[in-house]
Order: structure tokens, then C-alpha cells, then sequence
């Protein structure tokens, strides 16, 4: 990293921007040329002021850490630090034997934790002030064109320097080459990309480069991209919000090899459509068609850097990211101008109902139909046969109204269905072949002729119902725990029945003209009971049932019948079927009641009934909202498998666990003496349990012995209905869970544990920002190893929880139960403070537990409870090199809730087990708890718990493994026989004879040699046997 070194000679020498200067190749410039052009052959550094790269551009700013420094040279912890920005010159192969200079940007991560001073590059950022240019404070409403020819470099496509990855938070791991498939940019803290226009009415656009392994905070980090292309801001809303950058918005990106030199023609003006802020036409590598995107800008002020509040940035502004990326050139124009062929702006679709979501998409009236306006721009017309309307797949352009001129065309359809989800589109082609698309995504229930139920009124006063209720009347109802309701906390979150420990939420996706709440913060297997008279509806008993809800992950949501006393404990259930959630993210969503194969389900209901919707699988990441059951008329329907654990080709069951179907019945019914099961080919009818239900038949087989993991099966089910001529045949493979083992040689005998308790490190250091603690377990791992180090002293992070060690260790005699304040916050009361640690909310903790665990052969469940992340290994020891088999992990990334993570793993050999567990917390409140279950029984205990005596027992330390025994230079001398052994501590040794090697062996020695560690002698003299044989045996 070469500096830089440059003055007031050397900054008058820079081409200044003009209307002159050229700056595509693939696009000719537009009728009287762009307000401002950077070439991107410049690269000063400058005094900090507005002097930098051609001397428009102010790198003195919040955002900025550069140096001076160019990329390339030698690193050196004084004078040539990791990354930098240079201008460089090579050969262009768009332009085969000519040469492009381009701006090399790189921000390498944080070498300041690498033991290099800040400033170190650890984020760059360069602010051109437009104000001397004359743009409105709404230029980006009014239209804009900005182009840009840039690229990802590789190792491959590049005769320049790269250098390597210094990654926040990830200093044990050393340095890191720099990516063979390049290092991009994900746009976040608030629209912040490779290229972020801002207004000064409030708004602010990003545009950047992204390859597929692109993480927000390191190499580890999660999520990754998963994507490549031309990354826009994200769609949410048509006010500008924050909350529109990579893992807070769907990501909206120009499928593209960001590897290659590509070129951009963007145009930016207002949206009027309802969807987002803005709308973006981009145009790439000499196109004349578009990508529309329609995207909702940032409300951030964005890095003024001491200029005006309408500006351009270019760079990388985060720490923890790592980015790296060429610039050709820059340019931009305050006004909406196109390329060549592309024939201006695209058609408008306008006034469109039902409005996107969330207003305006719920309850829809289906007589109201689907309505829009079509505007067409300059010259072009809007042909009816360019009116195009998609819905759930289907073209129903043929029943449009169509009315208007051809320039404005006002557009209706009246056939929509009542009770029915929609999904579609409206397409737009005008005369000029420019196109515009608008999605559609409603619903037509109607309460008349749908029964609701909303999630947080669940039954009350130990199976107490109201049938239609008005809204918010449960308000005042106390639920019955384990009657009512399972929840995991007896805590108690929200605003809606407080005096229940189910948590709520102020629901935005509100249904009727009343304050709403949803369940939220659901934790694996948390279940909720409601009661209503069925038919609700006239003449209706079967239905079509619906689920709204958001989820942060796929997961399955189970919808069972209470067959039991609703009033009771330990009801019994019947299975009716399933609900596929699927990632939706933040946004509210419908998924219907589906059988085992994904085939849409109905419920049969009458008189009073209950259900029961149960989580199996949450982790305060699904919101629950409502149900909409619809009637459906009688027909024909057979019964069918609805259930099946394991599901066709899932990956999960475990390899001790039963097969477990339900047979949901339609409007026929099973019979269940017709029931013929098969496994891996074999009828295995009458070793199976089936049973009889209110809703169909249940079928429990429990394979002889555990199944080998990682093995594929099928199950074959045959059955019949109650019209006996009709026979029904289900086939489905699955695959046995691949679980972590742990090795035997990774084992100690029982009872060979040494000082019961935990080992523990802890380092907290409270200021900081908080960005620079990653929410990871790399980062804990250097935190507590002093290798995360202060950007501003190059030192490693003061420990705030130093202890009287000086180094936050300290022995833990009995378990880890711990929360900031001593609050009891997780599934075990007795919460205790962490140590050395401050009351109230301390940020940036991380933690280190080790201990060596007495565990059985065969399968064993532990589970984590945490705010923020954990993340549970063993191996051959339990160091931070050692430990590297994952048994458990949660790294949130940002903030996270108190939650729980359980996880199954297999033990080979009985013996005691070397265990690390690493705990992280970026800022809040914070607890970790650390326990097993018993898979027989689902009880839960804290590890090493002194009063449990089924507690998994944990030692500071143990007797060391006796390993390599053996009897080394073996020597006659003098009469004498002698030969040397090693020990190890806690172990005794004993030589034994035989002079035939069929005797039994014969004691050498009357006592034992104690081990010590070191190497043991023996000698004794030789006897008239021609031969004696001799063996060292340790116990």
C-alpha cells in the first residue's frame, strides 16, 4: 500500500469535470453532454477537503477511513496498509488492443484489528457536492440519469494488484486471499452502495455490485448474497424508510456477471404507480430495452462530508463489509434522458385497485374487480392489445373493460370470485414495444361467508369460547397454561392479554377497522387452543382453511382437532393437517391447509369443536395472525395421507424415531382394517400400531433397531375407503438425519472427570460502536483471545469484566444460567448476573465455556437458550483449534430476541467428552442458558445441575487418555533387563511377565508405578529363562 503523495502542484495538473469530457463507450453521450463526468484516471488523495481523486471529492467524512494508501505494494504496519484506492491502467477487452484507466476502490474489512493504526482503510468513502450544479433539492423526483462503467475485478481478469482480506471480527483466522470469484458490495446502512445519489428533499438511492458469496459482515458472517448482478434499493413502501437494504427488503437485483466491465444507463424519476418512491429504467452494455425496478428510497441524510445535502457517494462505507471494485467512469444528468433506440419513458399504470399491500389487499370485495389506468409518454400509444392481466395464472385479458383515449386508458375486470387469494399481474405495451408491469396480490374473503379466528383470541378460563366474536373482546380473558395454551416462558410480551404468558405484537396487517394484534415471538412446539360451533356458516361442514401469518423461515405449522376434554390437561389430538410457511420475511402472507404430498386439504367440522394450531418447529421467527375458513360444498373426495413423519424426501427423522402418518378422512372415510404398511419392501402390517381417530387412522411403526444415519428408506401405505372398490396407494422415500458424532477416541472412561464445573472466560467491552462486534461466533472467539483489536489504538479491546484474574476467567461450580441483571428470562428460574459484568444492558459481551461432559452411548439432545447467539462444539479437546465439530449453532447477525435452539448429536462410547461453548451479544439485554433433554420423557435440565440427579454432569478437567502406551529401548546390561515406558498423571502402570507366551501373566511388580506425565525406568534382573516376555498395563 504505497501512499499517495500529493500537494497543490499535483491537484492543478487533474482534468476538472466539464461537459467535454466523453464518457461511455457502449451509449453516446446525451444532447448537450452530462452535468458531470469522473474518469476515473484520477486518484489524489488531497488535503480532506472537496480535492480528492480528480479534486471533486471530499474522502475527510464520517464514512472515510482512507489513508492515502494505493493498492498493491508490500503490506507494511507503517507505511503500506491493506487497501486503499488507486488508478490503474491495463488492457479493455471491449476494445481489443486499446487500454482503460480506471479508479480502483478496496476496502480490504479491518486490518486496525490486524495490528495496522487507523486510519486503515477499514471503510472508504468519497462525497461530491452537487450544489455548485444547480440540481432542484427533488432532482431525483424529477428525473435523473446517472451512468457508470464498472466491474468486480478478479485475480483472472486483471494485471493489477489485489489484495488480500483482513475480515472484521475474524482476525484468529489470519488474512485471506482475496476471492478467485471477486468481492462485492451488498448495499446497506441505509442505501449505502458502490453509488448513492441523495437528494435533499429526502431520498437516496444505491447502486452496487454484488457476486453470490457477498456477506454484510465478513467472511463467516451470514447471510450470504446468494445472488449476482447490479444491486437497487429494495421495495418498501412509498415513503422513504431505512429499512430497504440487503436482509431487510427482498433484494432486487439485474441478473449480470458483475465480473466482466459492464456499463449503465439509469434513469430515476418519481413512482406513481403506488408500489415504491421511485422508478428505475436501467439500461445496460448498449441496450435499448429496460429493467423497471420499482424501489422505495432511503430517508438518510446520507455523508454530506461538509457539503451539500444533494450529493453523489462513491465508495464502501461499512466496517464490517469487504468490497472491491473498478470505475471506468461516472456521469450524471438532472434530467431523464435515454439511450439512443430506447424510446423514453415506459407506459404508467396508475390508480390501480385493490392497492399493493398492505393496504387495501385483504378482504377485497370481489364486485369491486380489479381497475387500473395506462398512460403512454411522448408519441407512443397504448394498443388494447397491450393491456394484459394475469391472474392466479391465468390470462383474462379477453374480459377487460377498456375505455379512453389510447394515451390514457382506463381499464376494469369484473370477474373475480368471492373467498378466493389472488396472485398476479398487469402488463403494459405501448406502440414503441416499452413495457410496464404492476403485481397484484389480494384476497376476497368475506366475513358473511367465512368463519375468522384471529390468532390471539385463543380459548380462555380452561376451554371458554365466544363464538363471533367482536374485535378485541378477548381482550380481558385469562387463558389456562397447558389448558389453553402452551408457552414456552411464563414471561409475558405485548399488549393484548397480559396476564398470559403467549406474547403479542401490534399487528400492521390489520383486517377490520380495529385495533389488531398477532401472536408473535412463537417458539418451537408453543401451541394455542380455539373453540367455535361448526357450521358457523349456513349449511356449511367441510372447509378450505387459510393461515395469515409472516415467517422469518420455512417452517411447517400444524393444524390438529382436540379429540380430549378441552377443559383439561393432556388432551388428545387428531391430526387435520398442515400448514407450509414459507420465508416471507416481514410481510404477511397466506398459506393453505395442505396433506403430507402438498395437495390442498379440508376440514370436516360440526357442533363444537376445537383446534389447535402448534409451532413444531418456531424460534421467535413466525407471527401468527388469523385463520379464514371457507365452506366448500360436499363432494367426493377420498380420504388421504395428511400426515407423514417423515415426509416424502425429507432429511430429518432421527434415526431412533418412530414412523409416524396420519389418514386425514374427506368425504369418505378410511377403513381401517384395509391398512397395509410396508418398510424398505417388507409388510410389516402387524408390527405396526394402528389406530382408529376422529378424524381418520393413525399408523405408528417403530423400526427393530436405529436406522443408520444418512440411510435412505420408502415407505409404502396402502388402505382403502368405506367404498370398498376403492383402493389408494402412497409411496415416499426419506433420508435418516446425517448427525455430528462424537468419536470414541475423543473419549475418557467414566468417572474419569476431575473438579466438577465449567471453565469460563468472559470479555465485555461496552463502548465501541456496535458494528464493529459482528453478532458471530468468530468474533466472540477473538474477543475473548485478544485478537479483536481497537481501530483507533491498534490494541486489543480493554476487557470491561477483567476480574480479579485480570483476564475474565473464573471456574463455574454450578451451571450456566445467567441474564445481564440476574432476571429470570429463559426456561429455568435462578437466573444469576454475568460475572464482572454491570447490571442493566451491556453491549458487546462474548463468552467462553468449557467443560468436559459424562455422557452414555447413543443419541443425545441439548439445547441453548440465548440473546443474542451461541454456537456449541466438541472434539479431541475442547480449545478453540481443537473443538471444531458443530453440534449447535444461532448467529442472528443483528439483534436477537431470547430464544431457544435445541439440536440431537450421537456419542459412540460412554466416556466424558470435551465441550466449548462460545455465547455472543452485540447490544440489549442478554442470557444464555445450557441444558439437555431427555428424549424419552421431553424433560429438560440445566447441565450440571447439583439438585437433578439426571443432569449431564460437567468437570473442569479430566484424567488424560492414556495413548501410545508402550515399551521403548529394551536393553540387556550388566545382568540386568531394562526398558523405559511414558505415563500420564492420574493413572497407575504395572509390569507383568510370562517365560511361555500361552502362561498367564505374572506380576513384576507388587505396587503400581504412579504416573506423573513423565518418562518411568525399570530394571530387574534377568532370570535362567532363555526367554521372558514382558507388558506394561495402566489402569
Amino acid at each position: 500500500m504505497g501512499k499517495l503523495f500529493s500537494n497543490c502542484l499535483i491537484l492543478f495538473c487533474l482534468p476538472f469535470a466539464s461537459q467535454g469530457i466523453k464518457a461511455g463507450l457502449a451509449y453516446p453521450d446525451p444532447p448537450g453532454g452530462w452535468t458531470y463526468t469522473f474518469n476515473g484516471d484520477a486518484a489524489a488523495f488531497g488535503t480532506g477537503a472537496f480535492d480528492a481523486l480528480d479534486g471533486t471529492w471530499n474522502r475527510s467524512n464520517g464514512s472515510s477511513e482512507w489513508d492515502g494508501s494505493r493498492v498493491g505494494p508490500v503490506i507494511d504496519v507503517t507505511t503500506n496498509k491493506p487497501g486503499g484506492a488507486s488508478a490503474f491502467t491495463e488492457g479493455d477487452p471491449a476494445s481489443p488492443g486499446s487500454s482503460v484507466t480506471y479508479l480502483r476502490i478496496q476496502d480490504t474489512g479491518n486490518p486496525s484489528q490486524y495490528g495496522f493504526a487507523a486510519p486503515s482503510n477499514r471503510k472508504l468513502q468519497f462525497v461530491h457536492d452537487m450544489t455548485a450544479e444547480g440540481p432542484t433539492d427533488t432532482f431525483l423526483d424529477d428525473g435523473f440519469t446517472i451512468t457508470f462503467r464498472a466491474r468486480i475485478p478478479t485475480p483472472s481478469k486483471t494485471t493489477n494488484a489485489l489484495d488480500n482480506l483482513y475480515p472484521n471480527g475474524e482476525s484468529g483466522s489470519g488474512p485471506q486471499p482475496y476471492p478467485a470469484g471477486g468481492d462485492g458490495y451488498l448495499i446497506a446502512d441505509n442505501a449505502n452502495g458502490l453509488f448513492n445519489p441523495r437528494q435533499a428533499a429526502v431520498g437516496k438511492l444505491g447502486f452496487s455490485l454484488v457476486t453470490s458469496n457477498d456477506t454484510l459482515g465478513g467472511l463467516n458472517a451470514t447471510p450470504r448474497a446468494n445472488f449476482q448482478g447490479l444491486q437497487v434499493n429494495g421495495l418498501n413502501g412509498t415513503t422513504p424508510v431505512n429499512t430497504i437494504d440487503f436482509n431487510e427488503a427482498p433484494a432486487q437485483f439485474l441478473p449480470l456477471d458483475p465480473t466482466e466491465w459492464n456499463e449503465f444507463w439509469i434513469v430515476a424519476q418519481k413512482d406513481n404507480s403506488g408500489l415504491g418512491t421511485h422508478v428505475l429504467l436501467v439500461y445496460t452494455n448498449g441496450s435499448a430495452s429496460a429493467q423497471i425496478f420499482h424501489v422505495t428510497a432511503a430517508s438518510s441524510g446520507g455523508e454530506s462530508g461538509g457539503g451539500g445535502p444533494n450529493h453523489i457517494e462513491m465508495g464502501m462505507s461499512q466496517t464490517a463489509q469487504m468490497g472491491c471494485a473498478d470505475v471506468d467512469f461516472l456521469a450524471y444528468k438532472f434530467e431523464a434522458v435515454f439511450p439512443p433506440g430506447a424510446g423514453g419513458l415506459p407506459p404508467e399504470i396508475s390508480n390501480v385497485s385493490p392497492l399493493p399491500p398492505p393496504p387495501g389487499n385483504l378482504f377485497f370485495p370481489a364486485a369491486n374487480g380489479v381497475s387500473f389506468t395506462a398512460s403512454s409518454f411522448g408519441s407512443s400509444t397504448i394498443p388494447t392489445a397491450g393491456v394484459v392481466l394475469v391472474l392466479n395464472g391465468t390470462n383474462v385479458s379477453g374480459s377487460l373493460n377498456i375505455t379512453g383515449p389510447n394515451t390514457n386508458l382506463t381499464v376494469t375486470y369484473k370477474g373475480l370470485a368471492d373467498n378466493t387469494i389472488y396472485t398476479g399481474r398487469i402488463t403494459v405495451t405501448d406502440s414503441g414495444g416499452q413495457s410496464a408491469t404492476f403485481p397484484l396480490q389480494f384476497d376476497t374473503f368475506t366475513e358473511p361467508s367465512a368463519l375468522i379466528i384471529e390468532a390471539e383470541d385463543y380459548n380462555y378460563g380452561s376451554g371458554q369460547f365466544t363464538d363471533n366474536p367482536a374485535p378485541g373482546i378477548y381482550a380481558g380473558f385469562t387463558g389456562m397454561p397447558e389448558v389453553d395454551f402452551h408457552d414456552v416462558t411464563p414471561s409475558t410480551l405485548g399488549d393484548y392479554r397480559t396476564s398470559d404468558a403467549v406474547d403479542t405484537l401490534l399487528s400492521t396487517d390489520t383486517v377490520r377497522n380495529a385495533t389488531d394484534f398477532e401472536v408473535s415471538s412463537v417458539e418451537q412446539g408453543e401451541w394455542l387452543n380455539y373453540t367455535h360451533t361448526f357450521p358457523f356458516l349456513p349449511s356449511a361442514a367441510n372447509y378450505s382453511v387459510y393461515l395469515r401469518y409472516a415467517s422469518q423461515v420455512a417452517q411447517q405449522v400444524r393444524l390438529d382437532l382436540v379429540t380430549g376434554d378441552r377443559t383439561k390437561p393432556n388432551q388428545a389430538t387428531s391430526f387435520l393437517g398442515t400448514f407450509p410457511a414459507t420465508n416471507s420475511g416481514v410481510a404477511h402472507t397466506y398459506a393453505r391447509l395442505i396433506d403430507a404430498f402438498g395437495n390442498p386439504l379440508t376440514a370436516t367440522l360440526a357442533g363444537v369443536q376445537t383446534l389447535r394450531l402448534t409451532a413444531p418447529e418456531a424460534s421467535v421467527n413466525l407471527q401468527l395472525n388469523y385463520l379464514v375458513l371457507v365452506g366448500v360444498g360436499n363432494g367426493t373426495n377420498p380420504p388421504v395421507v395428511g400426515f407423514a413423519s417423515p415426509g416424502p424426501n425429507s432429511t430429518n427423522l432421527l434415526p431412533d424415531a418412530p414412523i409416524q402418518i396420519a389418514i386425514v378422512n374427506r368425504d369418505s372415510f378410511v377403513a381401517p382394517a384395509s391398512i397395509s404398511f410396508q418398510f424398505d419392501g417388507t409388510d410389516v402390517t402387524s408390527a405396526a400400531t394402528i389406530t382408529s381417530t376422529a378424524t381418520g387412522a393413525s399408523i405408528t411403526y417403530q423400526p427393530p433397531s436405529a436406522l443408520t444415519l444418512n440411510s435412505t428408506h420408502t415407505n409404502r401405505l396402502f388402505f382403502s375407503d368405506n367404498n370398498a372398490a376403492r383402493t389408494f396407494t402412497n409411496q415416499w422415500t426419506f433420508t435418516v438425519a446425517n448427525l455430528p458424532v462424537l468419536a470414541a477416541a475423543w473419549a475418557t472412561a467414566p468417572g474419569s472427570g476431575l473438579t466438577n464445573g465449567f471453565n469460563v472466560q468472559i470479555h465485555w467491552h461496552n463502548g465501541g460502536q456496535d458494528l464493529l462486534f459482528p453478532n458471530n461466533a468468530t468474533r466472540a472467539e477473538d474477543q475473548v483471545g485478544n485478537l479483536l483489536k481497537d481501530a483507533d489504538t491498534g490494541l486489543p479491546y480493554v476487557n470491561d469484566a477483567a476480574g480479579p484474574n485480570g483476564d475474565g476467567t473464573y471456574s463455574e461450580t454450578n451451571v450456566i444460567n445467567y441474564s445481564n441483571d440476574g432476571t429470570d428470562r429463559g426456561s429455568f428460574p435462578g437466573d444469576q448476573p454475568f460475572p464482572y459484568i454491570d447490571p442493566g444492558t451491556p453491549n458487546h459481551i462474548a463468552m467462553v465455556v468449557t467443560a468436559n461432559l459424562e455422557l452414555s452411548a447413543g443419541l443425545h439432545r441439548f439445547g441453548v437458550r440465548r440473546d443474542d447467539g451461541f454456537k456449541l462444539v466438541a472434539g479431541p479437546d475442547f480449545t478453540r483449534a481443537g473443538a471444531t465439530l458443530v453440534l449447535g449453532d444461532f448467529e442472528p447477525g443483528g439483534e436477537s430476541p431470547t430464544a431457544t435452539t435445541e439440536f440431537d448429536f450421537m456419542v459412540q462410547t460412554n466416556g466424558l467428552y470435551p465441550f466449548r461453548l462460545v455465547f455472543f451479544q452485540n447490544s440489549g439485554p442478554c442470557d444464555i442458558e445450557w441444558y439437555s433433554i431427555d428424549r424419552l420423557t421431553g424433560v429438560a435440565a440445566l447441565i450440571n445441575n447439583p439438585t437433578n440427579s439426571t443432569s449431564v454432569k460437567a468437570y473442569r478437567a479430566r484424567t488424560a487418555p492414556i495413548t501410545n502406551l508402550r515399551i521403548v529401548n529394551p536393553q540387556l546390561t550388566g545382568g540386568n533387563i531394562t526398558f523405559s515406558f511414558a505415563t500420564v498423571a492420574g493413572h497407575s502402570y504395572y509390569i507383568d511377565y510370562q517365560d511361555v507366551i500361552t502362561d498367564t501373566w505374572q506380576l513384576q511388580t507388587g505396587t503400581g508405578v504412579s504416573g506423573d506425565g513423565t518418562i518411568k525406568a525399570f530394571s530387574t534382573p534377568t532370570n535362567a529363562a532363555a526367554t521372558r516376555f514382558y507388558r506394561v498395563r495402566a489402569q
